[in-house]
């Protein structure tokens, strides 16, 4: 992975060196600064071990001992123990800082900027930076990260970085753009106010702290807000909810450009105000003095966002003049003449996310508007068709401006991310022409990568492998995103699909933790969760709260954990003793407060089953005795077993009363007692919750997969549903015709996966990139593969491959533990091929009627 800097502070306890004991380091790149070790030779004592690098690889993990590896020019050789990979609390004595006279929750960007000598080059330069609500971090004129990550007023995120590779001997500057892009903001983002903090990790580096006085800053007036109007602006947004930042209108001519430089001229700049004190979580008292809702600041729990340049795939057509693509290859640039409008669509043949840069010069007072889009229409609100084809099509979407001054080399991008397949560049020069010389994107999301593999014979398995990544990947940055492009939030519903995506195509937690915590975070006094998180606004919706603790069950089952799993164990009894007080004598849940909806299922008016306000409602019911199974196996995990029986035994009294009361003469489920309507979802729920199983589940199933307009249909994320009952009661043959939607996106040319199913009508679709959709690109391996981790943290795993008409797999499944590898063949009733397997996991191998217990390491398999 390519990364702009990042920074880890690593605790070890050396192992008595010797004098011929060496640290030795290796990389699969070169991209490695070592900056300072501090050890004391043959002693014990914890130090801390610093580096910087502009790609890390992935550290091999044997219990607690690291062998850590970074080529650089010749070999050395250290055996260390990882006490800790997060940052040393921080003891705050710097302060945060704003503009003295601007309004401080307005929306604004705003520049500060530090400049200090130096004698010499420093080893390290080690500082910790945050701001409200976004900073972009200069150094010399070097763009180094951005940040903070997303949290709320009580977890504030910091960034750690050593800025000593970017300082001279001499005179250097810090400078950083903090935007708050004001009330109408991203719901994602809380604020107190516009602010800003940097400090200095030691003595040596406190010369840069922010206090009051020791910055200059200065408002940039160059920017606007432009307030995307979702409810009524039809040429934005084609429909539907939007509820991501205001995009960009700026005037070159009143930026101060070089501003971040060191030769800078900032003695206009006023001195930044003194806006509150700071403090870390649970350890120093914090904000709020001068300013209601203090920030309590704790390091970043995910990556730094990895940004890389890409060049744009071409243009797909261009009116008002002949335009070749050369300033979108980098080897030329586009002179557009004086008075002249041009358009230019740009198709970058697959979605991205990120951060469109264009350069240019002359050009004054000429007007460049960007356009960005998913696809292209035909009318609002109206089937799309191929997204390959634009003849007879048009675009709405989100549009930053840029008004040129004149200047030489004015370099533009937007304050907040974009997502795209095509940008529209809309663009007419006034008395002066206008030369681009570059428009590239700088594509942004999470330090990941895709390790799975999985290959078969059926070409649909690589673009759903390929495009269900995309996707994934696409949508994670500091946290997870629910979309691309529209809302733009951590659900906790929709975040269990992307959580078991993520970990099961790159066996990266970062995130899955992240998120997990920031649910518990956002409990409610009542003890349910917020149904996304971070948000400043009160949505509750009760499923939300159970699938938090499924995703911490699905979590458990990833990863042997006990200490991460149980500060989740108060937050999970909370929720369910919610639930438990809305159940009713008749044992069935009663009428449900907040917001009732379960996804979206086909016909639920709202996602809402339609007796969610009356009481009685048959799959709320089942849910929560789907749930508290989990949560017998997560307190049974936590050395609990009373706890665990009395869920286990309280989910039993559930389904028996659902038996008793809403189920028909023909085996189904119906939504109430009173209620005679027969839903997909609610079945498949009995099927989990283990109201039905054995003989009369798999009686049920079948049923359940007839194509038909089912009331209460699979959405595309409750096929996670779907796909868990098929492997419950042994249909795992029946998985991939279980594809349709997704080999019907394909054929409509797109490149992610859509939010709602197409075959309900395209009319109805929005987000083209919604990774509660990519529930395949798990059950690849959970079914097809047929990995299946039968205890806590994959210690013990079975094997069981379903074929279906397959006749051949290959498949690498990354896990902490190590990878399970694939290479099998069906021939008739035979599969034959090789297994590897991790020597710490017990795996047992499934076909038929015929198990094999599984050494690690490869080996050969032959079975009839």
């Amino acid at each position: 992975m390519i990364c702009r800097k990042i920074f880890l502070v690593v605790r070890i306890d050396f192992i008595r060196l010797s004098a011929f004991d060496f640290f030795y380091f290796q990389s699969r790149t070169k991209r490695i600064s070592i900056f300072i070790i501090e050890f004391k030779h043959k002693a014990m004592e914890r130090k801390m071990f610093y580096f910087t690098a502009n790609a890390i690889d992935d550290f091999t993990q044997t219990k607690n001992q690291f062998i850590t590896s970074v080529k650089i020019g010749f070999t050395l050789l250290a055996i260390l123990t990882i006490s800790s990979l997060a940052a040393q609390p921080v003891n705050w004595t710097a302060q945060w800082i704003m503009h003295p006279t601007a309004e401080p929750q307005a929306h604004a960007v705003m520049l500060f900027r530090k400049s200090f000598e130096l004698q010499a080059k420093p080893e390290k330069f080690v500082v910790h930076i945050s701001a409200d609500n976004h900073y972009r971090l200069f150094v010399n004129g070097q763009y180094i990260l951005r940040g903070p990550a997303r949290g709320d007023l009580s977890h504030w995120f910091y960034e750690t970085v050593d800025l000593a590779d970017y300082l001279q001997p001499g005179k250097n500057a810090i400078a950083a753009e903090v935007v708050n892009w004001g009330p109408k903001r991203s719901f994602t983002y809380f604020s107190q106010m516009t602010s800003f903090i940097l400090q200095g990790d030691s003595k040596a580096e406190k010369m840069v702290n922010t206090s009051g006085g020791s910055w200059k800053c200065f408002q940039n007036e160059a920017y606007s807000p432009k307030i995307v109007e979702w409810m009524t602006d039809r040429n934005t947004i084609d429909f539907g909810l939007y509820v991501g930042n205001p995009t960009d209108s700026i005037r070159a001519d009143k930026y101060p450009w070089g501003w971040e430089t060191h030769g800078y001229d900032d003695t206009a700049w006023l001195p930044a105000k003194w806006a509150d004190i700071a403090g870390g979580r649970n350890e120093q008292f914090a904000g709020g003095i001068l300013y209601g809702g203090g920030k309590l600041l704790i390091p970043r729990r995910t990556g730094l966002l990895k940004e890389e340049k890409v060049q744009f795939a071409g243009i797909r057509r261009s009116s008002g003049m002949d335009v070749m693509d050369d300033f979108l290859k980098g080897t030329g640039s586009l002179t557009i003449p004086a008075n002249k409008k041009v358009n230019i669509l740009i198709d970058q043949a697959v979605e991205t996310m990120g951060y469109p840069e264009m350069l240019v010069s002359g050009g004054k007072d000429a007007w460049i508007q960007a356009m960005y889009a998913e696809n292209m229409i035909v009318k609002n609100q109206s089937p799309k068709g191929n997204r390959n084809d634009i003849e007879g099509k048009f675009m709405v979407g989100l549009k930053d401006v840029f008004i040129p001054d004149g200047g030489k080399s004015r370099f533009f991008k937007p304050t907040y991310i974009r997502a795209f397949r095509y940008i529209q560049l809309d663009i007419e020069t006034k008395s002066s022409p206008l030369v681009i010389e570059n428009y590239y994107h700088m594509a942004c999301n999470a330090p990941i990568e895709r390790k799975a593999v999985f290959e078969t014979d059926y070409p649909l398995t690589d673009w759903v492998m390929d495009a269900g990544w995309r996707t994934v990947s696409i949508c994670a940055q500091d946290m997870l995103l629910s979309d691309a492009a529209y809302e733009q939030m951590q659900y906790t519903g929709d975040s269990r699909v992307h959580n078991l995506t993520l970990l099961t195509l790159s066996g990266d937690d970062l995130l899955t933790r992240n998120a997990l915590i920031q649910f518990d975070q956002s409990r409610i006094p009542e003890g349910l969760t917020y149904a996304c998180y971070p948000n400043p606004f009160h949505l509750i919706i009760p499923s939300y709260s159970l699938i938090w603790i499924d995703q911490v069950h699905d979590y458990m089952m990833w990863k042997d954990d006990k200490t991460f799993i149980s500060q989740f164990e108060l937050g999970v009894g909370n929720v369910l003793h919610w639930f438990e007080h809305k159940m009713q004598p008749n044992g069935l849940m009663g009428k449900m407060d907040w917001w009732g909806a379960l996804a979206w299922p086909r016909h639920y008016k709202n996602g809402e089953p339609p007796t969610i306000y009356e009481g009685n409602c048959t799959l709320y019911t089942l849910h929560y005795a789907y749930t508290l199974r989990h949560a017998s196996n997560i307190f049974d995990y936590l050395g609990k077993p009373d706890q665990a029986a009395d869920y286990r035994k309280r989910a039993d009294e559930i389904c028996s009363a659902v038996n008793k009361l809403c189920k028909n003469t023909d085996g189904f489920y119906t939504e109430s007692p009173n209620n005679k309507k027969v839903s997909q979802i609610t079945n498949l729920l009995a099927i989990l919750a283990e109201a039905t199983s054995g003989d009369e589940a798999k009686q049920l199933m079948p049923k359940l997969l007839e194509p038909k307009d089912w009331f209460g249909q699979v959405d595309l994320f409750l096929h996670l549903y779907l796909f868990e009952a098929m492997n419950k009661t042994g249909f795992q043959e029946k998985f991939l015709p279980e594809l349709s939607e997704w080999e019907l996106m394909k054929e409509r040319g797109m490149s992610t996966f859509a939010e709602v199913p197409l075959e309900w009508g395209e009319e109805n679709q929005r987000s083209e990139c919604h990774p509660w959709s990519t529930a395949p690109n798990y059950f690849f391996f959970r079914t097809v593969c047929g990995i299946q981790a039968t205890s806590a943290g994959h210690k013990t795993v079975e094997i069981a491959p379903a074929f279906g008409e397959l006749t051949q797999i290959k498949a690498v499944y990354p896990h902490p533990l190590g990878n399970i590898e694939l290479d099998l063949r069906k021939v008739d009733s035979r599969v034959e091929g090789t297994i590897v397997t991790p020597k710490e996991m017990q795996c047992t191998f499934v076909w038929g009627n015929q198990k094999m217990n599984l050494r690690g390491g490869k080996q050969n398999i032959g079975v009839e």
